[in-house]
Order: C-alpha cells, then sequence, then structure tokens
C-alpha cells in the first residue's frame, strides 16, 4: 500500500528537495501496459522525476517477465550497465531526458 501512488509515502516522497547533488533516473519503456508504455510495472509518466536526470530505457516484456526486473540484466541490456558507468565516470556523452538505450 505505501508505494500505491496516492499514499503518505509517496506523497512525501514526491513532494520532498532533491539533494544538492546530480540524480539520475533510469525509465524502462517499451512494454504494452493497458495502451500506455512502460516497463510492465510503473508507467514511463509515472517515472519521471522532475530536475532529475531522466533516461529511457527501451526494452520489452514478455508472458513472465517484466523490464523492470529485467532492466540490469547485464547480457539482456549491457547498454544501460556502459550507461551507468558513464554516469559514474562523469563521461556523460549523451544527452538526458532524450536517450533511448536498448
Amino acid at each position: 500500500r505505501d508505494m500505491n501512488k496516492d499514499s503518505l509515502f509517496m506523497n512525501k516522497l514526491n513532494n520532498a528537495d532533491l539533494p544538492d547533488i546530480p540524480v539520475y533516473n533510469l525509465i524502462g519503456t517499451g512494454c504494452d501496459m493497458e495502451g500506455k508504455d512502460g516497463d510492465g510495472i510503473v508507467l514511463k509518466d509515472n517515472a519521471v522525476l522532475d530536475g532529475a536526470n531522466n533516461y529511457y530505457i527501451n526494452g520489452t516484456c514478455g508472458q513472465v517477465s517484466f523490464l523492470h526486473t529485467e532492466i540490469l540484466n547485464i547480457e539482456k541490456y549491457p547498454n544501460v550497465y556502459n550507461r551507468i558507468k558513464e554516469i559514474l565516470k562523469g563521461n556523460e556523452t549523451f544527452k538526458a531526458n532524450e536517450t533511448n538505450v536498448s
């Protein structure tokens, strides 16, 4: 219940100030969620974090697997791992909010 978008926890989390450090948010896309795009668990539109560097990760969902849980599978999505390494090194050569990694 705490993870429901209208819960007290989520409202406090969503209304809190971001820290004074860069914040990066990987958002899964490519899974049909009743006509809307998402990662199989979270809708793309609900995952965007204002003030953060939001990166869209294009993937797929299967009958029993979701991009939400598979996104860090290096064998399936090696570019996600590379993106995280680039961010940690501070060598971002890509533009936030417009990038798809597959």
